[in-house]
């Protein structure tokens, strides 16, 4: 039976700890954020789903954490065994984990920017129709076997989206096979380029050790993906 209590989105939400304490460092909506975070910063951890079973009780399924000051996190750690969060000792909220915890915070912002620009960016390749990638993928392994045959004609049978292609654009076979190539390609080296921004500028984060740098590494990104050549 369908149950009207599980059929609301609900977020689930990620956290990064201090290994040492398991007081909470920084808090995301997205699972590679944490996971992110994790990898670049010494002595912590990510947990995931932490807003699951015990903070999903309100209607909307609010978690507690989720609209608190990112400097109140640290008052917060987490008891993994129960998957719930209890006061921080006074003794382990130290002017290093405050420290910690900001640059958590910091690196957070900078990625998840990185992140939503360079999907805002992809929009203009991606497509919502179902298995429509498996379609474009077969449209440009037919028409590059059709001009490795050097264009015979004898093998468009086996091209069907050539042939297709070709009908409805009142073009050759040839033409056709061609122009199915060149969007793959024009595609194709425009996830090339977003990707290497990607990589390059997570490389940046992870490397940072300041929030000025991160600010700056904000300001290059976004100047770099949508203003400069």
């Amino acid at each position: 039976m369908f149950k009207l209590k599980n059929s609301r989105l609900e977020k689930h939400y990620s956290i990064l700890i201090d290994t040492d304490t398991n007081a909470v460092l920084a808090v995301s909506e997205h699972t590679y954020s944490a996971l992110f975070l994790s990898e670049c910063m010494f002595n912590t951890q990510a947990r995931f789903g932490v807003n699951f079973p015990n903070y999903v009780d309100s209607l909307l399924g609010t978690f507690f954490l989720a609209n608190a000051d990112s400097q109140e996190y640290i008052n917060w750690t987490w008891h993994g065994p129960e998957r719930k969060f209890i006061k921080t000792k006074p003794e382990n909220i130290t002017d290093e984990l405050r420290a910690r915890a900001s640059l958590a915070e910091s690196k957070l912002k900078a990625i998840e920017n990185i992140l939503k620009n360079i999907n805002s960016t992809r929009l203009k390749v991606m497509t919502t129709l179902h298995f429509q990638d498996q379609i474009y993928a077969e449209k440009r392994t037919q028409a590059l076997a059709f001009k490795n045959s050097g264009y015979n004609d004898n093998i468009l049978a086996e091209c069907p989206y050539v042939t297709q292609y070709a009908e409805l654009e009142e073009i050759s076979p040839r033409q056709a096979a061609d122009d199915i190539l060149l969007k793959a390609e024009i595609s194709s080296q425009y996830l090339a380029s977003t990707e290497l921004l990607r990589l390059h500028y997570s490389n940046l984060i992870k490397k940072a050790t300041t929030g000025e740098e991160l600010r700056k590494i904000s300001k290059d990104f976004v100047a770099d993906i949508y203003y400069n050549p």
